[in-house]
């Protein structure tokens, strides 16, 4: 049995770049269909350019928004 973890999987990313971007296309076209058609969605939305500061900016606002509604109800 072989156990993954982030530094195992980093180690199998090769040192040159030719080679390294051989990988990442093999890894995109080895991708399954779901995450193929989410990618799509993605870039059609124009969220594939989001910064990670955006990311958490949005999912910040999301979980303030949910904790209002939580703990004030509409009567």
């Amino acid at each position: 049995m072989t156990i993954v973890t982030p530094k195992t999987v980093i180690d199998r990313i090769p040192a040159g770049k030719a080679e390294r971007e051989r990988y990442f296309k093999k890894l995109r076209d080895d991708a399954p269909t779901w995450l193929k058609e989410i990618w799509a969605d993605s870039k059609r939305r124009g969220t594939d350019k989001l910064t990670r500061r955006e990311i958490n900016a949005e999912i910040a606002a999301a979980r303030c928004g949910r904790a209002q509604k939580i703990n004030h109800p509409a009567r």
